[in-house]
């Protein structure tokens, strides 16, 4: 069976001026739902309310009915005689009952979120609190961060319609009919997604036609695509992350790759500049405090940007030359907590800043879900401090310092950063000679994960 992944793909489209009403009837029908739904929930379940929100996906599914059920009587659409109920017209309404959906269920997890964080607030605020909240910020504390209404000067909303359940099909390399407004030209090729499976098509308009200009409408198309390997290999290799000397990661061969140093300058140097915007901020006037604060965000998104593009590139090429990978399943949270407080600790997370092993793992995984690469990730229990080869009942703690020993059973020097790739690669194969399972007697199933 042939494994697929989920991509968008986003094109400019050229409208006809009927399909520009539909689009703007679409948008002004999903901001009444939009408001309709929002007001029923805040009254439901809002901050004065007692209830609790539901989570659950049964309770998720019959509220966003009962939201439906009630915006349909709200506008007096026809009732079917079947039912008795008002049933779903998508030409009345202006919008077809699977764009509704996908709103609806965007918009729960969103007052999902807002009640949790309302609800963590209410409960560690005092009456005094609140009440000095509200003279401060001159509102009620509840509606810090609340979700606002749409009127016609909102931002449009991206108009949901169905793919190929819906019969959306690519007619040809420039149009591409969509449900509910016909067949649309789109400005770039697109034929050769006719034989790939559209989940769905939105539509979303940047710019409204005005002063003989055209309006600009955006098309994103939501792609099966096929995952093929483009070349048979046959290879399997074993990573361990390391921080030591900028070193990224070890392979199970003895392979140590190291960020360059290029790369390594131009994080440092953005870094700096990050800091001495922070430094400058403060003592500074409202204003120039703003934009000191922008750019000490702009050089920190710019300094992951150089990490993310690099570890795309290296994850690809690991991807594309293996047939099987096995990682360190590491906890970056856990990591930074190690030797908390110490001056060994702040150097220790100044190279975990850099090196960024946790983001490297999530990259890996996209990659390796791409280019169907089997990933494994091993529990970290004790591969540095069990030499290759030997029970686990051997092992030996080994601080950090300690790269390299003598070995007590074959009298071979030992590099420490290969020797925990060599286990990785070994226990990640076979689970059961982890030493997490022969000394404490974990399942080997969860010592490994297979992505």
């Amino acid at each position: 069976m042939t494994k697929r992944r989920l991509v968008v793909r986003r094109y400019r489209a050229r409208l006809t001026d009927d399909q520009l009403a539909l689009l703007d009837d679409a948008i002004a029908s999903q901001n009444g739902l939009f408001n309709h739904a929002l007001t029923r929930l805040q009254r439901m379940y809002g901050p004065k309310s007692k209830r609790r929100f539901p989570w659950t996906a049964k309770a998720i599914r019959s509220l966003r009915s009962k939201l439906i059920a009630s915006y349909l009587e709200e506008v007096g659409a026809p009732v079917s005689t079947a039912t008795g109920k008002p049933r779903w017209n998508a030409k009345l309404l202006g919008m077809s009952s699977h764009q509704a959906q996908a709103l609806l269920s965007k918009l729960l997890t969103n007052f999902g979120l807002y009640w949790e964080s309302m609800d963590r607030m209410r409960s560690s605020m005092s009456p005094d609190q609140k009440a000095a909240y509200k003279k401060r910020y001159g509102r009620s504390y509840y509606t810090k961060g609340r979700i606002r209404r749409r009127d016609e000067s909102s931002k449009p909303m991206t108009v949901i319609t169905p793919g190929n359940g819906g019969n959306a099909i690519v007619v040809s390399q420039h149009h591409i009919k969509v449900p509910h407004f016909g067949v649309i030209r789109v400005h770039e090729w697109i034929n050769h997604h006719k034989c790939n499976r559209i989940q769905q098509v939105g539509l979303k308009l940047l710019r409204g036609a005005a002063d003989n200009k055209p309006a600009i409408v955006e098309i994103q198309l939501v792609i099966e695509v096929p995952i093929e390997r483009k070349r048979p290999v046959s290879t399997q290799v074993g990573l361990d992350w390391g921080m030591y000397e900028n070193t990224i990661y070890t392979e199970s061969s003895g392979n140590k790759h190291q960020i360059p140093d290029k790369i390594v300058k131009a994080v440092d140097k953005l870094e700096l500049e990050a800091r001495k915007a922070q430094s400058e901020a403060q003592g500074a006037s409202p204003s120039r405090r703003a934009q000191l604060l922008a750019r000490r965000r702009h050089r920190l998104a710019k300094r992951a940007n150089i990490i993310d593009q690099y570890y795309i590139t290296l994850s690809n090429q690991l991807c594309a030359t293996h047939d099987l990978i096995a990682i360190e399943g590491i906890s970056p949270r856990g990591m930074r907590r190690r030797g908390r407080g110490s001056a060994q600790s702040r150097g220790f997370n100044r190279r975990l800043a850099l090196v960024k092993p946790g983001r490297l793992s999530e990259i890996m995984t996209w990659a390796a879900q791409r280019a169907g690469t089997t990933l494994l990730k091993v529990d970290p229990y004790h591969t540095s401090q069990v030499e290759f080869g030997q029970h686990p009942s051997t092992a030996k703690k080994r601080g950090l310092s300690e790269r390299e020993w003598t070995s007590p059973f074959t009298g071979e020097v030992i590099d420490r950063d290969v020797n925990a790739a060599k286990n990785i690669l070994a226990w990640g194969l076979d689970p059961s000679n982890h030493a997490k399972h022969i000394t404490l007697g974990i399942d080997p199933t969860l010592l490994v994960v297979k992505v």
